[in-house]
């Protein structure tokens, strides 16, 4: 099984810590990427799986009620 990781911009994301608990929950491993251990694969492999490059992935606060409604 493959480790899921949960990419989290700050370490007090309440988001991230609903993940983190699902997960904890149904004893599935991931490993959280904060901003400051986030490496260029990392980068490189979720650019590869979005259809919009940087477009995509990145959501700002003024964007996401609109994406998350």
């Amino acid at each position: 099984m493959k480790m899921i990781k949960i990419y989290q911009k700050s370490s007090s994301n309440q988001s991230a810590e609903r993940v983190t608990s699902w997960f904890k929950k149904r004893n599935i491993p991931y490993v959280v990427i904060s901003k400051t251990s986030l490496c260029k694969e990392d980068i490189v492999r979720v650019l590869e799986l979005s259809n919009k490059g940087f477009e995509e992935i990145i959501v700002s606060e003024s964007k996401a009620p609109k994406l998350y409604s």
